[in-house]
């Protein structure tokens, strides 16, 4: 989840931060930085605070965690269970019945945690006044930086859930869009992640199998989204469940507003907390992008300009929300409202 989501990230924690901050999947590890000179009401700050200290967060984790072992070992018992989207098994060409078990999970914010880049971003950020190109790649050396430090703590949960999986014969598959581009590798970072894995006590049985990042290889060269990633992993495996932060864990296409992204959780509800498990990530992802809702093809000069456009569009969307929420619900979040 790296170059765009990078890119995303810096813009993320910048526009998050107002004047001072930057925040998740970058160098360190996230969303980007802001010219925190002057300290600013900073919306990532809450954030991050929570995902730092709250028990909140710790027993969230916990809980999806424990949830998810019980559903590993229905599956494991019930051969017809597979947890790949159908288009994406359809393209497979595999009957799942006939495959050995895995399960598929995302890297950060799932099973390793970056605040600790998020905040040094914070209180270092990246300068706003930069061009959009330059901000993203300064963005991106400050988390290549950081992930070469393999340093991100694992999250709570996600060994016991993993040494469980391990111990049943289950496979591993890490799906992530950190970065191994071809033709630099000073900025392929799957070593240093294979090496946090481990340090971390998490189960990796061959860092170049097991560990699938962005860019990496065929036929998934250039493929931001993880669905024909996933398709490979479905050539192999039949998939017990999978895990991630990111509607991207689960989908492909969620490119899309926030209508037709709760249209897409509505549509695969017999999956959410039977085969697919979400951990929250109030800092970044693909849900900011809807918020925003900045004009297609639109232009900055500076990432400070771009920030503003952010903020501007996220306050929008929270006004028009706050006006309209019952009207943009779709029917399966609507049967769950209060008074349903």
């Amino acid at each position: 989840m790296k170059l765009q989501r990078m890119a995303w990230l810096a813009a993320g924690v910048a526009l998050l931060a107002g004047c001072a901050a930057t925040t998740p999947h970058g160098t360190l590890a996230g969303p980007a930085a802001t010219d925190a000179r002057v300290p600013a009401p900073d919306d990532t700050r809450g954030a991050m605070a929570w995902m730092q200290t709250a028990a909140e967060y710790d027993a969230q984790n916990l809980m999806v965690y424990a949830a998810a072992r019980v559903a590993l070992d229905a599956a494991l018992a019930d051969p017809a269970r597979d947890a790949l989207p159908a288009d994406e098994r359809a393209r497979s060409g595999k009957d799942p019945r006939t495959l050995p078990p895995a399960i598929i999970l995302d890297i950060d914010e799932t099973v390793l945690e970056n605040t600790p880049f998020n905040v040094d971003l914070m209180h270092r950020p990246i300068d706003p006044g930069l061009p959009v190109e330059d901000f993203r790649r300064a963005f991106d050396q400050r988390w290549v930086a950081w992930v070469r430090r393999a340093e991100a703590p694992r999250m709570g949960g996600a060994k016991a859930f993993l040494d469980h999986a391990a111990s049943r014969g289950v496979a591993i598959r890490y799906i992530s869009n950190r970065a191994c581009a071809p033709g630099d590798p000073s900025m392929c970072e799957e070593e240093p992640t294979c090496r946090n894995l481990v340090e971390q006590g998490l189960p990796l049985a061959d860092c170049e199998n097991d560990v699938i990042l962005r860019y990496e290889q065929a036929p998934y060269l250039e493929d931001a989204e993880k669905g024909s990633r996933r398709v490979e992993v479905g050539r192999e495996f039949r998939v017990l469940l999978m895990l991630g932060d990111n509607l991207g864990d689960f989908l492909d296409g969620i490119a899309v507003d926030a209508a037709a992204r709760e249209r897409l959780v509505c549509a695969a509800e017999a999956h959410w907390g039977v085969d697919w498990f979400m951990l929250a990530n109030p800092l970044y992802g693909s849900w900011p992008r809807a918020a925003e809702n900045l004009p297609p093809g639109a232009g900055f000069a500076t990432q400070g300009e771009r920030r503003a456009a952010q903020r501007a569009g996220v306050d929008a969307s929270l006004v028009e929300e706050a006006q309209s929420r019952a009207r943009l619900r779709t029917p399966c979040l609507a049967a769950s409202a209060p008074g349903n």
